[in-house]
């Protein structure tokens, strides 16, 4: 749904909604306490019912398929953002229940608890995801997104600096459970071979290491190759992680096959890749239509 058409999809809501609190609600109140007298559980429970029915809810959806934002995402953020262009309106309603032992302002409250029940509702969702990998990406990418919308606008100043602190560091996490459960499984591979190698290990050996490293290379670059991170600066960050990591390691890899008296004067004949090239593949993902081809 565009922006466009939320707006004019909130203004029914909002009349509804009016009309649903102040005369339908009540009358359904009524009624059920009349027709279960004497039994205040059933009232309840048929009001609850009643309440349960008229929830708006949008058509079940898959998780998003490339890890991307969740339209949930953007529809609060926005929200959100045009409600704090009312801000002095806004708490002038709050602050008339605001407990006055309270340091924050009562609009700021509410807008870290909105914030918090958006950031349990994306947790859930990211649960939908068969490859746990793809939940950090999820969470990555919506998180960043979220971060963005408060810095850019007066949510920054209502959720304050250590709430932005608190989920830049979040997303700093994710980005490392990416890694650990992604492409350190990857150069176990390689690191498996310098620590649990004889000091002169055999052609062959080496290269069954190496055949397995390009296996789940290529597993690897396969299953990323549709996913995306829509934020330039931590998809550049993200690249950048992963190739050194991996350029480092087989480097190293690639240096101990060359020595290998086995492996003649043509050992490049035996590497899939070259260092280069596994770079190549990895600045190739996290963009739509991104590398997930190989050799």
């Amino acid at each position: 749904m565009a922006w466009c058409d939320l707006k004019d999809q909130i203004k029914r809501w909002t009349k509804v909604a009016t009309v649903a609190l102040r005369i339908l609600f009540p009358s359904e109140r009524r009624l059920c306490d009349r027709v279960f007298f004497s039994f205040s559980s059933a009232a309840n429970l048929s009001f609850m019912e009643v309440c349960c029915g008229s929830q708006f809810s949008y058509p079940a959806k898959l998780a998003v398929p490339d890890g991307g934002l969740h339209p949930i995402t953007r529809y609060v953020m926005n929200y959100l953002r045009v409600a704090c262009r009312s801000r002095q309106t806004l708490e002038q309603v709050f602050n008339e229940s605001i407990d006055d032992r309270t340091s924050s302002s009562s609009l700021s409250v509410q807008m870290a608890w909105i914030m918090e029940l958006l950031d349990s509702n994306l947790e859930m969702k990211s649960r939908i995801y068969k490859d746990p990998v793809l939940c950090f990406v999820f969470m990555m990418n919506n998180g960043k997104y979220i971060v963005q919308k408060v810095k850019d606008s007066e949510l920054g100043l209502l959720l304050g600096d250590d709430w932005i602190r608190k989920h830049t560091a979040k997303i700093r996490q994710y980005q490392v459970n990416y890694q650990k459960s992604s492409w350190n499984k990857v150069l176990a591979v390689l690191k498996a071979d310098n620590t649990s190698l004889a000091p002169n290990p055999s052609l062959n050996t080496m290269r069954e290491r190496l055949k397995v490293f390009n296996l789940h290379f290529d597993e690897t670059c396969r299953a990323q190759s549709t996913w995306f991170i829509f934020d330039e600066q931590l998809r550049e960050e993200l690249r950048i992680s992963v190739v050194e990591n991996l350029s480092q390691v087989y480097r190293n890899f690639l240096g101990r096959l060359q020595s290998v008296p086995e492996a003649g004067k043509h050992p490049e004949k035996l590497i899939k890749y070259s260092v280069e090239e596994i770079g190549a593949r990895v600045n190739g993902l996290f963009q739509r239509g991104g590398g997930g081809g190989g050799k």
